[in-house]
Formats: C-alpha cells, structure tokens, sequence
C-alpha cells in the first residue's frame, strides 16, 4: 500500500531534509565533540538535534492536514 493512498498527499518527501539534517548533526555532535560517551546528553545538549525530529513532525501534521479528504 502506497503512503499516498494511505495519508492522501504525496508531499511527505519533504520530510526527508530534516530526517538527514538531524541524522548528519547528531554524528558531527558524535565525532566532533566527543559525545560517545553518553549518547542521550550529546542529544539533549545540542539544541539542533531536538528541532530536527520536531520539525519532521509539524511538517508532516501540516502535510496531512492540508490533503485533500477522500
């Protein structure tokens, strides 16, 4: 079953930017600060990483809620 036939939009590939932004800057957090001690505060420390997935999220709610109802 196709996500468009499903959610009634095929714009949720504008999700994918913030899914690897947020992918890229916990790694850089990883390997640049010498966060692998403790993954969830190299998480909670950078304040980019909890916009990525929150970003991911309102824009997929408005992607949806703007489809068009079958």
């Amino acid at each position: 079953m196709r996500s468009v036939a499903v959610q009634g939009t095929e714009k949720l590939a504008l999700t994918v930017p913030f899914v690897l932004y947020g992918l890229y800057r916990y790694l850089w957090v990883l390997y640049r600060r010498g966060g692998a001690a403790d993954p969830s505060a190299g998480l909670l420390d950078d304040p980019h990483l909890p916009g990525s997935p929150l970003g991911c999220l309102c824009l997929t709610w408005w992607l949806i809620a703007r489809a068009p109802m079958h």
